[in-house]
């Protein structure tokens, strides 16, 4: 096999890790703009929006102290309030 072979492979490699660690970071940090233009949208819409986005909801209830500061503190930048 060649270099350049190992190399572009090596490149693939490194494009589908990236793929997959960004895609889920993507997921989370879209929820602020994202409820933040459905909140403009009529009631179906945004239900339709809500669905995609229970489990970060779940996640905040459920899940660790940690993640749900977090979750409340960025969604307070986009004007969401949890109590």
């Amino acid at each position: 096999m060649s270099d350049e072979a190992t190399t572009k492979t090596g490149k693939v490699w490194l494009y589908v890790v990236g793929l997959l660690a960004g895609m889920p970071l993507l997921y989370v940090l879209s929820v602020g703009p994202v409820l933040k233009v459905a909140a403009k949208l009529p009631e179906p819409a945004t239900s339709i929006v809500l669905s995609v986005y229970w489990p970060l909801d779940w996640l905040r209830i459920h899940g660790p102290a940690w993640f749900q500061s977090g979750f409340d503190a960025y969604m307070a930048l986009w004007g969401f309030h949890f109590h």
